[in-house]
Formats: C-alpha cells, structure tokens, sequence
C-alpha cells in the first residue's frame, strides 16, 4: 500500500557514454570502459547507457 501523498518516484537519468562521462570528468572512451567492464553501477537499454545520477554520485563518494 502507498504511503499517503507519495507521487510517482521521480528519476534523475543520465544517457549516454558521453553524458555519463561529463557527469564524472571521464572522456567517452574511458566512460565506455568502465561501463562495458561493470565498474559503473548503470544498465545497458539497446545500444545506451543509462545511469540513475543520484546512484552515481554516491557510488563516487563511497568508493575509496
């Protein structure tokens, strides 16, 4: 059951290598990398990548 007032769960998200990478100062080729080896926690949906920023950040904040 729903809590009450709760709306839709709203999701930042970030597609692309290229987004992806900006969002953590990488280039594309070294974003791709570390997508296609699973070091970044983000899903492949056809032929992008998509990340939830929030999950980004913390992953790079706690990560040591």
């Amino acid at each position: 059951m729903d809590a009450p007032n709760s709306g839709p769960v709203k999701l930042d998200l970030i597609w692309g290598a290229p987004n992806i990478g900006r969002v953590i100062n990488r280039t594309t080729r070294q974003t791709s990398y570390y997508l296609e080896a699973g070091d970044i926690p983000a899903q492949k949906v056809g032929t992008l990548w998509v990340c939830e920023r929030g999950q980004l950040l913390k992953f790079f904040l706690n990560t040591k």
